[in-house]
């Protein structure tokens, strides 16, 4: 087989590919990306972490909020 035939039988492969018809394509609404989120629970999700975060004290200094530095591990606490 020659390099043209070779080149004939794969544009004719494509030119098939091209006239066959794509799968459907769903309407710009359906599609994930359009959908919109509900920022209320976001917020609540965050404010929850904070929470949790503040909540959480010092062991070094007991009066403090854990600011997550790592001394208390690296000291044995």
């Amino acid at each position: 087989m020659t390099d043209e035939e070779i080149i004939r039988r794969i544009a004719g492969r494509v030119r098939q590919r091209l006239a066959a018809p794509g799968p459907a394509l769903p309407a710009s609404d359906e599609h994930p990306s359009r959908r919109q989120f509900n920022i209320g629970e976001a917020v609540d999700a965050v404010r929850e972490i904070v929470d949790f975060l503040e909540a959480q004290r010092c062991t070094i200094e007991k009066d403090k909020p854990c600011d997550h530095c790592g001394m208390c591990r690296s000291l044995g606490f």
